[in-house]
């Protein structure tokens, strides 16, 4: 086809094109493209003032479109499409981990959702088997108050008490007094993990003897008896959450409103009537360093402010018939003088003294400490230890084992109650990959190599010093140890792939350490740091504990009650960066 036969053409179907007879898209992509097809080459030349070309003008194609005539040409042009290519391919690498991310996320959330709710299933059918063996009985409505008798349906309910186990029991003594003071019924709180409150999973005698706060002279009921004795009633009882904290200089020690919301006090599984708001009193800032007289004058005036405000004719006002207490003091603040002065009808109550254990872990010590005596029990915990202090606290710890049993050989074993993960120890975790977990909730997340460096030191220099001493602890004796009643019908409500009494309740570790510790032959204990910066604190391999205080005192008690012919043979010995500490009494 010569340049003359497209020329007629073009006029030909530019004259269609406005007729109707074609559309102006057919002539352009005919116009258009005809010039440009391959192996087109006119014979003459076409000249840039074509009819046809004025008719239908139109700009040349954009460069980038042009075919390539040269090797550069094929260079940008290859390399134009490369960049397309990669962000399509960075797009789509990307959806497809957005979708894998999202799909994960689904996953994770169906599998936590389903773990959720066999864990509940679990401590429901657990729960269900607790409180028939430690509540066989439906409780008494009736029994938690009787007006006739002189005992008001008033409660006082340990919501939270901040502390852990061992000072716990001292802060739930102080909310017994302040009970017995306001002539209201104590209710025994929950227990688990080694808390107490209301939020907590176990009846109080799954820690404690039942009858613990009848040696107190301490009016209390047990939890069920409290749930029974609301659900009873045709209004649902008053209550108002009280919280009693340490102040400071700007209430630095206060509490959060959000602490004292029901929700978190676990209220809402109570059928109590609420009262809002709640009332915050906090007690003087360092009122513990000041005299007697001035601590006794603030723990009355606690009082005297939950006591029923008086009208002007002298008419007492009514009060919440439950106080739940959200308690964060760290230090005392009434005493049985004190309560008995306000309630000078009912025999004075008695000093706090550490509670007597359930009959099931007292047994479960026992049968410890009979395989093992004679002993030696170690408490160290190392938390809040300087890491360079370790090596030389455990050089001197071995030491003093060393020179104990060469003055008593009969001595053959050595029980270690410690918050490092004495799974470690044992190599119970080597290259599991599974998570550490120490016996503290705090330490878990400070846990370095440092630390696992200076027990792994010890345990080896104490094999190589002292080769027929024995290292054990809580975990291998329990191994093979024959239970009390009732811990196997308990464990058998938990899976099979954990049935341990870690697994029935993380704070039975301690109790039973305690206990055992209580009743060894010799027991050491790291210098304590006092944080004043005295020759102590240098030299410290231990922190200030009441749980070391508990074992020393029921050291002590069964040495005035055996003396020195039993089978505990010192009150404590402790180790420190140098030694021996010299003001140790044997």
């Amino acid at each position: 086809m010569d340049y003359a036969e497209v020329k007629q053409d073009s006029r030909r179907l530019s004259a269609q094109s406005f007729s109707g007879q074609h559309k102006p898209s057919d002539s352009l992509q005919i116009l258009v493209t005809s010039p440009l097809s391959p192996g087109f080459r006119p014979s003459t030349p076409i000249p840039e003032s074509a009819s046809y070309l004025r008719a239908f003008p139109r700009e040349p194609p954009p460069p980038e479109y042009a075919a390539p005539r040269s090797y550069s040409d094929w260079r940008s042009l290859a390399q134009r499409n490369l960049k397309r290519v990669c962000v399509v391919f960075s797009v789509l690498v990307l959806s497809a981990i957005w979708w894998t991310s999202l799909l994960s996320q689904k996953n994770s959330r169906v599998q936590n959702k389903a773990m959720k709710a066999f864990e509940r299933e679990v401590e429901r059918n657990l729960s269900s088997v607790v409180n028939s063996v430690f509540a066989p009985e439906p409780p008494d409505a009736g029994a938690a108050c009787d007006e006739e008798k002189g005992i008001p349906c008033k409660f006082v309910l340990a919501g939270v008490i901040k502390e852990q186990e061992t000072k716990a029991q001292a802060h739930l003594h102080q909310l017994g007094l302040l009970a017995f003071a306001l002539n209201r019924t104590l209710v025994l709180p929950q227990v688990s993990g080694s808390r107490f409150g209301t939020c907590s999973k176990r009846p109080f005698p799954f820690y404690y003897d039942s009858n613990t706060f009848s040696s107190f002279g301490i009016r209390t009921i047990s939890h069920a008896e409290f749930v029974g004795w609301s659900s009873a009633q045709e209004r649902l009882p008053s209550s108002r959450v009280v919280a009693i904290a340490q102040g400071g200089e700007e209430k630095s020690g206060g509490i959060a409103p959000a602490e004292l919301a029901p929700k978190k006090l676990c209220l809402d599984s109570l059928a109590l009537d609420i009262e809002e708001p709640p009332l915050a009193l906090y007690a003087p800032y360092r009122f513990h360093q000041w005299d007697q007289e001035r601590i006794d004058s603030v723990g009355a005036g606690l009082v005297t402010a939950l006591l029923p405000p008086t009208t002007e004719d002298g008419d007492f006002l009514p009060t919440p018939d439950v106080l739940a207490v959200h308690f964060s003091l760290r230090f005392p603040i009434l005493n049985p003088y004190i309560a008995s002065k306000l309630v000078p009808s009912l025999p004075s109550p008695r000093p706090f003294s550490h509670f007597a254990p359930a009959p099931m872990w007292t047994e479960v010590a026992e049968r410890i400490v009979s395989r093992l005596a004679p002993f030696a029990a170690i408490h160290w915990r190392i938390e809040t230890l300087p890491t360079f202090h370790l090596p030389a606290c455990a050089s001197s710890l071995v030491d003093q084992l060393v020179m104990l049993h060469a003055r008593q050989p009969k001595l053959t074993s050595v029980y270690l109650a410690t918050d490092y993960p004495l799974s470690m120890l044992a190599g119970e975790d080597g290259g599991s990959g599974k998570p550490l977990k120490a016996n503290s909730d705090t330490f878990t997340k400070l846990l370095s190599s440092a630390h696992h460096a200076a027990m792994q030191g010890f345990v080896a220099e104490l094999k190589q010093r002292a080769p027929n001493l024995r290292l054990t602890s809580y975990q291998p004796e329990l191994a093979s140890l024959s239970l009390p009643s009732p811990l196997p019908t308990l464990l058998e409500a938990l899976p099979s792939d954990r049935r341990s009494l870690n697994d029935l309740d993380s704070g039975v570790p301690s109790l039973i350490d305690k206990l055992v510790a209580q009743r060894a032959a010799w027991f050491f204990a790291g210098l304590a740091s006092e944080g004043r910066g005295t020759e102590a604190d240098e030299l410290a391999c231990g922190k200030s504990s009441s749980y070391t205080e508990e074992i020393v005192d029921g050291r002590a008690r069964q040495l005035r009650e055996v003396g020195e012919g039993g089978e505990v043979w010192n009150k404590v010995e402790h180790f420190s960066v140098r030694g021996k500490w010299e003001a140790d009494e044997w």
